[in-house]
């Protein structure tokens, strides 16, 4: 039996980004907030990396404000 490593990893994510389990960091877009994990959003995208290394404090759960963005096409950078 082959284990696929890569899918399950994936399928693994998608859960995490569905359940927003253990989130550390609130991303406020608009009206809505956006709850997320910051090791995940630094691996994935250099502005957020720098962003969250300019802000965040070490707090339990941070939040930061997204600006000049929509919240339906962050929703759609967070996927």
């Amino acid at each position: 039996m082959t284990l696929d490593l890569k899918s399950a990893l994936l399928r693994d994510f998608k859960t995490l980004f569905e359940s927003r389990d253990d989130h550390d960091i609130i991303l406020k877009v608009g009206q809505d907030n956006f709850k997320a994990h910051s090791v995940i959003l630094k691996a994935r995208s250099k502005y957020l990396r720098d962003l969250i290394n300019e802000e965040y404090f070490f707090a339990r759960c941070a939040t930061l404000e997204i600006p000049h963005i929509s919240p339906n096409i962050f929703i759609i950078c967070l996927k």
